[in-house]
This record gives C-alpha cells, sequence and structure tokens, in this order.
C-alpha cells in the first residue's frame, strides 16, 4: 500500500514539473509585440506636387486629390475603382517622393482607417500621416454641420434596470 503511495506521489510531482514547464514556455512564446512609431519634433510642410490626400467619406468611400480640392474623385476602397489601383496611379504621377495624407469624416470608421494604413504597406508607400481636416475640407464634406448636429441631438438613457 505504501508502494502506491510514493508512486503517486512521483506522479503527481512530475505532472506539477510538466504543467510548469508548459505554462513558462508559452507564457515566453506569447510576449506581446510592440510597432516603433516616429513622429517628427516639429510640423513640416509638404511642397505641394508630393502630397496626395485620402478623405475617408464612409465606411466603403474615399475622397482623392492631389493639389485641388475640387478635382478629386470619389473612390471605393474594396470594390471597383479601389485605393489598390489609385496609389499606384499617383506615386508613377508623383514619384517616389510622394506623401500620403489621410483624413477622416464622421462617417469614416475604424476599419476603413486600418484598411487605408494596410493598403500603404502593400504599395510601399514610405512616408504617410493621418491628419486632420482643412477647413476647406471640413466646408466640402460638411463636417461642421455634423458637429453641431451630433452636439445638439438629445441624450435619451436606454438603459433599463
Amino acid at each position: 500500500m505504501k508502494m502506491k503511495r510514493k508512486n503517486l506521489l512521483l506522479l503527481l510531482a512530475g505532472a506539477f514539473v510538466v504543467m510548469i514547464a508548459f505554462f513558462v514556455l508559452t507564457t515566453a512564446m506569447s510576449a506581446p509585440t510592440t510597432v516603433n512609431i516616429t513622429a517628427p519634433k516639429t510640423k513640416a510642410s509638404i511642397p505641394e506636387g508630393i502630397a496626395v490626400h485620402l478623405v475617408l467619406v464612409s465606411t466603403d468611400q474615399f475622397y482623392g486629390y492631389s493639389n485641388n480640392l475640387n478635382e478629386g474623385k470619389l473612390y471605393s476602397i474594396d470594390h471597383g475603382n479601389t485605393v489598390r489601383n489609385y496609389l499606384p496611379d499617383m506615386k508613377k504621377r508623383l514619384g517616389d517622393k510622394m506623401v500620403v495624407l489621410i483624413k477622416q469624416t464622421r462617417g469614416a470608421t475604424y476599419e476603413s482607417t486600418i484598411h487605408l494604413l494596410d493598403e500603404m504597406t502593400i504599395n510601399k508607400i514610405q512616408q504617410y500621416a493621418i491628419v486632420d481636416l482643412t477647413e476647406e475640407e471640413q466646408i466640402k464634406f460638411n463636417v461642421k454641420n455634423l458637429v453641431k448636429i451630433c452636439l445638439l441631438k438629445p441624450y435619451y438613457n436606454t438603459y433599463s434596470a
């Protein structure tokens, strides 16, 4: 009877050691990774001829233009005339020094922003930034009115206990 208890204790101790080793290895393998983001210390001005503006208008559309806001065009993020066609064309036209400025309206979503950032990597765009809309863009896309409407919207408590 005593021999069986010793075997049982050895078996439990071995299982405990294996479990500890497993947990140590799995936590070491799943170490979090970080992304290094470099931000400029001062605001730099971008020359007119190399900037490409992508304004996220809705979940699946963006407005793209280079120099003149009124000469831009509405593009689809996923279907037909896409960002994957637009960026290489602009890169051929403007060269490798092209800077892409990504801007968001109220209709933009987190998913569409991440999709555009992925496209920067896919198309090997070296210089890009997420920036605020200019005053002209706010007027064109009616962003100021949207902000006023959102602020004036009454708050209703939809939580019921």
